[in-house]
C-alpha cells in the first residue's frame, strides 16, 4: 500500500511539474500605412512610432495631454503619464513590441509623415494582437481607428 501511494505521489509531482506553464507574455504588432492624398495609392509608414500605456480604466484628457511629447494626461489623475513600451515601424510600415505583460493597454501610433497620431485599447491575453492603421492627409490630426 505504501508503494501505490508513493508512486501516486510521484506520479501527481510529476504531471504538474510537466504541465505547461503561463508565460502570461503576448505581442502586439502594428501595420501603420499612410495615404498622401485622396486617390492615391496606400503605402507603408516607415516613420510611425507605437508605445503602448497601461491602461488605467481613465479616459485621455486630450486638451491636457501632448501626444507629440510622449506625454498622456488621465482624466482625474495629478500627474503625467509617460509612453513605455516603444516599437519603431519597419521599412513595411510594421511595428512590434514583443513580450507584452497580460493586462489592457491603450496603444498610441504616431505618424512623422503625416504629423498625425491616433490610439486606441487593446487587451493582451498570451497571444498576439494583430492590428491595421491608415493615416490620410486629408482627415484631422488626432483620427480615430
Amino acid at each position: 500500500m505504501k508503494r501505490i501511494t508513493y508512486l501516486f505521489v510521484c506520479f501527481t509531482i510529476f504531471m504538474t511539474s510537466c504541465s505547461k506553464e503561463d508565460t502570461g507574455n503576448g505581442v502586439v504588432e502594428a501595420t501603420i500605412t499612410m495615404q498622401r492624398s485622396e486617390g492615391s495609392a496606400i503605402e507603408p509608414d516607415p516613420s510611425a512610432l507605437t508605445f503602448l500605456v497601461p491602461n488605467s480604466g481613465k479616459a485621455i484628457d486630450m486638451e491636457e495631454s501632448n501626444l507629440k511629447t510622449g506625454q498622456i494626461w488621465f482624466k482625474g489623475d495629478s500627474k503625467i503619464t509617460n509612453f513605455s513600451r516603444p516599437g519603431f515601424a519597419d521599412q513595411k510600415g510594421v511595428a512590434r513590441i514583443e513580450n507584452v505583460t497580460n493586462g489592457k493597454y491603450i496603444l498610441i501610433v504616431r505618424s512623422i509623415t503625416m504629423y498625425s497620431t491616433t490610439y486606441t485599447d487593446l487587451e493582451v491575453k498570451d497571444n498576439s494582437v494583430v492590428l491595421k492603421k491608415t493615416f490620410k492627409k486629408y482627415d484631422s490630426q488626432n483620427e480615430s481607428w
